[in-house]
């Protein structure tokens, strides 16, 4: 068997292979052979497997996979519980996925082993030839990993964070895997050692490595971040320093593990490059619908990073929709800059209006999911929507001339005030069905 491997970059200016991601391009014939083994064997793992395992199961999205963890966090810093953890980054983790090893766990999870041992083989007879700038190399052949591009490769990754979820999974440790992404939330310092041992031992087994300087301990009390650094011992040649992080950038979102370290940081410097962007972009020799695309698809997207879980600040919010008056229209000092972002074009949504859609499709994905998340509940009762019990009921918001600033928010049996943009994203405690 034959293929084509390009290097993706992970980085705008990339220096070394570190920075790329190898890519292998296979025949149409395998890929449509794959896929369907993907999708049967998908759907038929996604009934089985812990939600806490995602990365290529249907319906099991990034977003409320770090919703949920981040979740956690909040939920410990409010009532000053503790509890950390530790995320693992693996260095080329489909390029150095043992076959036999992953294949063995594929068929421990029930796929046929005719298939499995014909896709290995297939795999060990296979040929890449490398494509850079349009030149193709000699074959190489390759005689560990699996093919990034291959839909079977992604069943492997996945039965073998299902592995990793079993081996650590205990009363006091949670396990979450998100594609080469692993990691864990414990409630007890002794538990997080045994753990980190346990992780230690498996990647060791499974020849896998772990990138320490993506990877980091975690935790909402001093006195556990100060244990974390009595890990060190556990690598006897002394070459891993044990990273400890309060706020981290993971899985798309910016989590905060410590309460004195809650700031914006990379947020706002993402809101910076939008609005550069849409500097850039009123010089553009383009119409006005076309630029109202672009701001759309390109600009909104980078300024809405971690907005719909994070609450970034009105101030944030008129910055942008300025930014965007000014690459559409020009600078009027008299235009209305919700106007322009509301009537001017149908194809761009006022960005405070897109984080509140962004906020009700968490919400909708964790209600469709039938998540309990620990028996907790959505009660919110906002002007103009009503969100009660986990989304069941979500009645369209047709004007917005009576939204507030401020929402009233049921947590047990008290109400406490919030910001608008930010309520979406709280899940009280117990919270009571509100009064209609």
């Amino acid at each position: 068997m034959m293929a084509k491997t390009v290097l993706l970059s992970n980085v705008p200016v990339p220096q070394s292979m570190h920075h790329a991601r190898l890519i292998t391009i296979l025949s149409m014939l395998y890929r449509l052979l794959g896929k369907f083994v993907f999708k049967i064997t998908a759907q038929t793992w996604k009934g089985f497997f812990p939600f806490e395992v995602s990365g290529g199961l249907p319906g099991r999205g990034v977003k409320v996979f770090a919703f949920v963890q981040k979740r956690g966090v909040e939920k410990a810093l409010m009532s000053g519980n503790v509890l950390g953890g530790y995320s693992l980054d693996l260095i080329k983790a489909y390029d150095t996925l043992g076959r036999y090893a992953a294949g063995r766990i594929m068929i421990r999870l029930g796929m046929p082993e005719s298939l499995v041992h014909a896709w290995i083989r297939s795999l060990d007879r296979m040929i890449r030839y490398p494509a850079i700038q349009g030149c193709v190399s000699l074959g190489i052949a390759s005689t560990t990993g699996v093919p990034e591009g291959c839909s079977i490769s992604v069943l492997s990754m996945l039965a073998t964070s299902c592995l990793f979820y079993s081996w650590l999974n205990s009363e006091y440790i949670r396990p979450f895997v998100y594609a080469d992404t692993w990691s864990w939330m414990s409630s007890r310092q002794r538990s997080h050692f045994l753990a980190y041992q346990q992780v230690l031992r498996l990647t060791s087994v499974m020849r896998l490595s772990i990138d320490h300087a993506k990877s980091w301990h975690r935790g909402t009390k001093k006195d556990f971040r100060d244990f974390c650094v009595n890990l060190e011992p556990l690598h006897p040649w002394n070459d891993v320093t044990v990273v400890i992080k309060t706020t981290v950038k993971d899985l798309g979102e910016k989590v905060n593990y410590d309460k004195s370290s809650v700031s914006l940081g990379f947020i706002r410097e993402k809101i910076d490059e939008a609005v550069a962007r849409m500097n850039r972009f009123e010089w553009l020799p383009a119409n006005l619908q076309t630029k109202a695309k672009m701001l759309q698809s390109c600009v909104w997207t980078l300024a809405s990073y971690s907005s719909d879980t994070t609450y970034i600040g009105m101030h944030h919010y008129t910055s942008l929709r300025r930014a965007a008056l000014t690459c559409l229209v020009g600078n009027w000092h008299n235009a209305s800059p919700i106007i322009v972002c509301m009537f001017l074009s149908k194809f761009l949504i006022d960005r405070f209006l897109h984080t509140i859609v962004q906020c009700l499709r968490i919400v909708r994905r964790i209600a469709s999911l039938g998540l309990t998340l620990h028996k907790e509940r959505l009660g919110m009762r906002w002007n103009g929507m009503v969100l009660v019990r986990m989304g069941l009921q979500l009645p369209c918001v047709n004007t917005l001339d009576n939204w507030p600033g401020t929402c009233p928010l049921m947590v047990g049996s008290q109400v406490r005030t919030i910001s608008s943009s930010t309520s979406c994203m709280i899940l009280a405690e117990e919270s009571a069905r509100l009064p209609r």
